[in-house]
C-alpha cells in the first residue's frame, strides 16, 4: 500500500488541548518590535507602554484586546511619560495604572505617573517629597492601596530597599527598617502579591551573579523571610517574568548567559517547584518580554534574544492556557475506562467504553445513533469522546481525510463548537495534492467558508493544482465541477457573497504574505464573530449565588448534570438527607469514592452512608465536583471544607483548599475568630492563621466579650493565642533579625 504524503500526516492540537500558542490577532495594528517594556491588565484589555529597540527608546501605549483579539494604538492625552526602558508598572483596584522609574541612554528616572484607561489620559509626574532615588530593573506591586518599589540598579549598585507610595496621602515613604532574613541587593528580579506577602524571585546581585532564590515580605509585619522550597528549583535567571495565577506563582524565561524559554511554578501553599510542559508552540528564549494573566491563560509580549549572535527583538503574543481541573479529570476518566456502562464499536472491530450519564448529558443524539461511529477509525471515535468528555479536540497525527470524517460527525450530532474549531484548522491543511478532496466534503457539508477558502487555494496555484486534480472527484458533483470550471475561468468565488472583486485580481496586487494575511482576517474573523455570538448567550438555569455559565460550555453541562436528578445513579445519605449524584463523576474527582466504587464486586449498590461533615458541606463538595464553584459558599461550611481536599482525594490543582481558606479569611468576625483560629492551628494553615490573628489584635474587645471567649475548653487554645502574641511582640521590640 503506498503511503500517503508527508505532507499530510500532520500532529494538530487544536485551540482547546494546546497549551502554548501563538495568538493570531484581527487587527492590522501591531506594537513595533520592543524589548524592556511593561504590560499589565485593565478590564478586558492588556496595555504596554515604552520599551525600546535598539537605540530607540518608546513612549507609546497600546492595548490589546482579548475579547476582539485586536491591537490599538491609544492617541493618550495628557502629560504622556518619556520613553524609557526597565520601568515598573502595577494597577490599582480602580483599574489606573502606575509606572515609576526605569532608564533612558544616561537618564535614570524616579518619576510616577498614572493612566487611566477610562480617559486615555496618563497624569503626572505625581511630585511628592522624598521620592526613592532614580533607578531601574526594580519592580512594583500594590497592597493595601499602596505602591510598593522594591531593589533596582541606579547606575552604581544594586538595592534591597523598600519604599511605598501612598495612594491616600499622596506621599513616599523614606526606604522602611526591615527585619527578618533580608535578600541581598539585586535588580532584574520579579515581586508579586499572594496574599499578605510579596515574594521576590531571582535577579542579579552587586557581583553581577545570577541568582534563583525566593524571599517573602510579610507587609503586615514589615518582615523578610526565606521560606524552605522543595522540589527542582528553576535555573538561575534576571529580567524573567512572573505572574500569579490561583495563588501560584509561574516564572518564565530570562538570562543566565542562556536565553531561557522555560516555564515554572511556584506552589505557594507549600513552597514547592515543578516545571511546568505543554505542547504547540511556545515563545523563543528571551528576556524584556512583558508577562500577564487573563482568564486563565498566561499571555507574553516582545522581548530581546541575541541567540548565536543574532540580535532579534520581538513583537509575538504567545498564550499559555490552564487545563481546568474538571478537564483534567474527566480526561482521566476516560482513559481509565472504568466503570464503563456503554461501547462504541469502531470499522477495526475494537471496542471503546464510556459513561452513558456524561454522553447522555453532553450529547444524547449520539445514544440513539451510536451505528453512526460503525465505520469509523479508533483514533475518531476516541477523538469525538474526548470532546464530548472535556472540550479538548485532540487530532494527533490526523490527515486531512481524519479531519473530514470528524468534521461529519460534528455536523450529524450537532455539535457546533467541535465543528468551528476543526473548520478553523482544516483551511490550514489544504494542499496541491487533497484540495480537491477537501472542497468535495466542504460541498456537501455545506461549509460555505472552506469551500471559499479551497477555491482561492485552487486560483492561487492553479498550475500546481491541475497537475495534481483527479477529475472523477468532481464529476460526483455536477454544480461543484461547474463552479470549478467558473473560478478557473473568471476568477470569481461565486460563494463569496459579499465580494463581487476578481480573487485574481487580490492575488496579484497584494505579495504573498499579504494575500495570506488577508484571507486569515476574512475566515478567522467569521469564525470569530460566530463564536462571541455564541459565548454572549448565557444559559437562565441559574439558581442564586451560581455562577453564569457560558450556553454550550463544558461548565453549563456538567451543571446541568449535578441538577438533573433523573439521570442520578447514586444516592449519598448524610443524616437522613439524601444527596443525588452520578458515580462517574464521584470517581473522576474523588480517590476516595474512586476506591470505594470500583472495589466493589457488586457495582448494583447505590447508596452509601457519610459521616464526618453536614449535609450542606457535602451537598456543597458534591456541587463542586461537577462545577468546581465555590461562589455563594457559606464561611461556616467553608472551615468545614477546608481539609476536603486531603481527606477525599481531589486533584491538589482544583484548588478547594484556597478557594474555602480565602471564603473564611473574608468573613472573619469577633463571633467565629476563635474557631478559625483553632481550625487553623489544628490543620496548619498558616494564612488563615496570621489572617485571624491580625483580626484578634485589631478587634480584641469585641472578641473578649464574646461568650465563647469565657469557656474553659478553650484554654489551650488561649495558650497558643498568647505564644503568638508574646512572640510578634518579642520580634516588634527588638527590632534585630532573627532567624
Amino acid at each position: 500500500m503506498k503511503s500517503p504524503p508527508l505532507i499530510l500526516i500532520l500532529k494538530v492540537s487544536l485551540l482547546g488541548d494546546q497549551t502554548w500558542e501563538k495568538i493570531t490577532h484581527l487587527s492590522k495594528v501591531i506594537p513595533p518590535k520592543r524589548a524592556a517594556h511593561s504590560a499589565c491588565i485593565s478590564g478586558n484589555k492588556m496595555y504596554i507602554f515604552g520599551g525600546y529597540l535598539y537605540n530607540n527608546y518608546f513612549n507609546d501605549t497600546y492595548s490589546f484586546d482579548f475579547l476582539t483579539k485586536t491591537w490599538t494604538k491609544i492617541n493618550a492625552k495628557g502629560n504622556v511619560p518619556s520613553g524609557r526602558r526597565w520601568n515598573s508598572c502595577s494597577v490599582d483596584s480602580s483599574g489606573r495604572i502606575w509606572i515609576f522609574g526605569g532608564y533612558q541612554s544616561v537618564d535614570r528616572f524616579n518619576d510616577l505617573f498614572c493612566f487611566e484607561p477610562k480617559k486615555n489620559k496618563w497624569f503626572g509626574p505625581v511630585i511628592p517629597e522624598k521620592p526613592p532615588t532614580p533607578r531601574y530593573s526594580h519592580t512594583s506591586v500594590i497592597y493595601d492601596n499602596k505602591l510598593w518599589i522594591f531593589g533596582g540598579y541606579n547606575g552604581q549598585e544594586q538595592s534591597n530597599e523598600i519604599f511605598y507610595f501612598d495612594f491616600e496621602t499622596n506621599t513616599w515613604t523614606d526606604p522602611l527598617e526591615i527585619y527578618g532574613i533580608v535578600p541581598e541587593e539585586r535588580a532584574g528580579h520579579t515581586a508579586a502579591v499572594v496574599g499578605n506577602k510579596m515574594l521576590v524571585f531571582g535577579g542579579y546581585n552587586r557581583t553581577l551573579n545570577y541568582m534563583s532564590d525566593i524571599f517573602e515580605f510579610d507587609f503586615e509585619r514589615k518582615i523578610w523571610n526565606k521560606p524552605n522550597i522543595i522540589g527542582k528549583k528553576p535555573q538561575v535567571r534576571s529580567l524573567h517574568t512572573c505572574v500569579v495565577y490561583q495563588n501560584d506563582l509561574y516564572v518564565f524565561g530570562g538570562y543566565n548567559y542562556n536565553w531561557l524559554n522555560d516555564l515554572y511554578k511556584l506552589d505557594t501553599s507549600i513552597y514547592r517547584w515543578e516545571k511546568v510542559n505543554g505542547s504547540g508552540e511556545r515563545p523563543p528564549g528571551c528576556y524584556g518580554h512583558s508577562a500577564v494573566c487573563y482568564k486563565g491563560c498566561l499571555y507574553f509580549f516582545g522581548g530581546y534574544s541575541n541567540k548565536n549572535e543574532d540580535r532579534q527583538f520581538f513583537n509575538h503574543l504567545y498564550a499559555y492556557r490552564f487545563v481546568p481541573v474538571l478537564v483534567q479529570d474527566l480526561k482521566k476518566l476516560l482513559y481509565g475506562q472504568e466503570l464503563c456502562d456503554i461501547y462504541f464499536t469502531s470499522k477495526e472491530g475494537e471496542q471503546y467504553g464510556s459513561h452513558s450519564v456524561i454522553i447522555q448529558n453532553r450529547c444524547a443524539e449520539l445514544i440513539y445513533h451510536s451505528d453512526l461511529l460503525k465505520n469509523e477509525k479508533m483514533k475518531i471515535i476516541q477523538s469525538l469522546l474526548l470532546f464530548l468528555y472535556t472540550d479538548l479536540v485532540e487530532c494527533t497525527n490526523f490527515n486531512h481525510q481524519d479531519f473530514i470524517s470528524l468534521l461529519y460527525l460534528s455536523k450529524v450530532l450537532n455539535l457546533r463548537k467541535l465543528e468551528s474549531h476543526l473548520s478553523r484548522k482544516l483551511k490550514h491543511l489544504i494542499t496541491k495534492e487533497n484540495v480537491v478532496d477537501i472542497l468535495v466534503a466542504a460541498d456537501k457539508l455545506f461549509l460555505k467558508r472552506i469551500k471559499s477558502y479551497c477555491f482561492r487555494f485552487i486560483l492561487k496555484y492553479k498550475e500546481l493544482v491541475i497537475q495534481c486534480i483527479d477529475a472523477k472527484k468532481l464529476k460526483s458533483s455536477p454544480n461543484l465541477m461547474m463552479e470549478y470550471i467558473q473560478i478557473l475561468s473568471t476568477g470569481i468565488d461565486s460563494t463569496n457573497r459579499n465580494s463581487n472583486k476578481s480573487l485574481h485580481s487580490r492575488d496579484t496586487n497584494n505579495n504573498h504574505n499579504e494575500d495570506y494575511h488577508t484571507i486569515e482576517e476574512f475566515s478567522d474573523q467569521e469564525f470569530e464573530e460566530n463564536e462571541k455570538i455564541n459565548n454572549n448567550d448565557k444559559t437562565n438555569n441559574n439558581t442564586k449565588n451560581d455562577k453564569t455559565f457560558q450556553k454550550g460550555s463544558l461548565y453549563e453541562s456538567f451543571y446541568k448534570l449535578y441538577h438533573n436528578k433523573k439521570t442520578s445513579d447514586f444516592t449519598l445519605i448524610v443524616k437522613d438527607h439524601k444527596i443525588n449524584c452520578h458515580k462517574s463523576i464521584l470517581i473522576a474527582r474523588s480517590e476516595l469514592f474512586r476506591g470505594m466504587l470500583t472495589s466493589i464486586k457488586d457495582n448494583t449498590n447505590k447508596v452509601t452512608e457519610m459521616t464526618g461533615r453536614s449535609p450542606k458541606a457535602i451537598k456543597a463538595l458534591i456541587k463542586f465536583f461537577y462545577t468546581e464553584q465555590t461562589d455563594g459558599i457559606d464561611p461556616k461550611i467553608a472551615l468545614e471544607l477546608i481539609n476536603a481536599s486531603d481527606y477525599y482525594g481531589l486533584n491538589l490543582e482544583c484548588k478547594l483548599e484556597e478557594k474555602c481558606t480565602e471564603i473564611v479569611k473574608n468573613n472573619i468576625n469577633s463571633s467565629n475568630a476563635l474557631p478559625i483560629l483553632k481550625k487553623a492551628l489544628l490543620l496548619d494553615i498558616n494564612s488563615l492563621k496570621q489572617a485571624t490573628i491580625d483580626f484578634i489584635i485589631k478587634n480584641g474587645k469585641q472578641v473578649i466579650n464574646e461568650p465563647i471567649f469565657n469557656k474553659s475548653k478553650n484554654v489551650d487554645l488561649f495558650r497558643e493565642l498568647t505564644r503568638i502574641l508574646l512572640e510578634r511582640q518579642i520580634n516588634s521590640d527588638q527590632q534585630e533579625i532573627y532567624k
